[in-house]
């Protein structure tokens, strides 16, 4: 079996996607298996030349915009990989991505994730961001938690039913997922170690659907954990609510 399999999901990500698939198949020597699937979400620009242009090195699906959700649990599904960790197609891996994490796979009842480095538009690096170690009230205070370089057990992602389509593109799926693993009893282990970059630009999910991703994480809270969408000096996007 394959250790991990590393899904990117992408829309319009012309300007991004060939680093990022780029930063994927470059890692640095591992003891750790991997491949790379790729599903585009109906994009209109030129992405879809752009994935083409890789051949075998990664297996890429084409399918008409049905939304981040769906396209990932498509992804999922395909997965060969004990391990599945998604990378959205604005975001890049560390080169010693796989590693730093092949010391610390050794539960299959357990999601991982690390620290990263926060960039702009332009690739510059903005900010170190080195998160808490897990923390149950923590994480029902962050208000998100970042898809890219959080890596699950793929049973245990279909344990839970994988991303909820409820609605798409909800911008908090990940959290969603992470949420009620942790309520019903998972532990996230936090790898203390830069693996990735999250890059924060005008056209991210969150500066563009704002309002409507609170509106979903307030009913999305009340459903799952019984309490309001709060968010802490962890939130991925630096978002401030009352």
């Amino acid at each position: 079996m394959i250790d991990i399999s590393f899904l990117v999901t992408a829309h319009n990500s012309e300007l991004y996607v060939e680093k990022c698939i780029d930063s994927i198949l470059n890692q640095d020597k591992s003891s750790l298996t991997s491949e790379l699937i790729v599903i585009d979400d109906g994009s209109f620009d030129n992405t879809r030349n752009l994935l083409l242009n890789y051949g075998n090195k990664a297996r890429i699906y084409l399918q008409d915009n049905k939304g981040v959700e769906v396209a990932a649990n498509f992804g999922i599904y395909k997965a060969k990989g004990r391990f599945v960790c998604r990378v959205d197609s604005d975001d890049a891996l560390k080169s010693d991505f796989l590693k730093n994490i092949s010391h610390y796979l050794k539960n299959d009842n357990n999601f991982y994730y690390g620290n990263y480095d926060l960039m702009n538009y332009n690739s510059e690096i903005l900010k170190h961001m080195h998160l808490p170690n897990f923390s149950i009230p923590e994480i029902l205070e962050r208000g998100d938690f970042l898809a890219t370089g959080t890596i699950f057990p793929k049973n245990l992602i279909l344990d839970f039913g994988a991303y909820s389509e409820v609605k798409k593109n909800c911008g908090l799926e990940n959290y969603e997922l992470v949420i009620k693993m942790i309520l019903a009893g998972v532990i996230g282990v936090h790898i203390d170690k830069p693996l990735f970059y999250y890059r924060a630009h005008d056209q991210n999910l969150s500066n563009k659907k704002r309002l409507e991703i609170i509106s979903y994480g307030n009913d999305m809270m009340k459903k799952e954990a019984k309490t309001k969408y709060l968010t802490n000096e962890f939130h991925p996007h630096g978002l401030r609510l009352n």
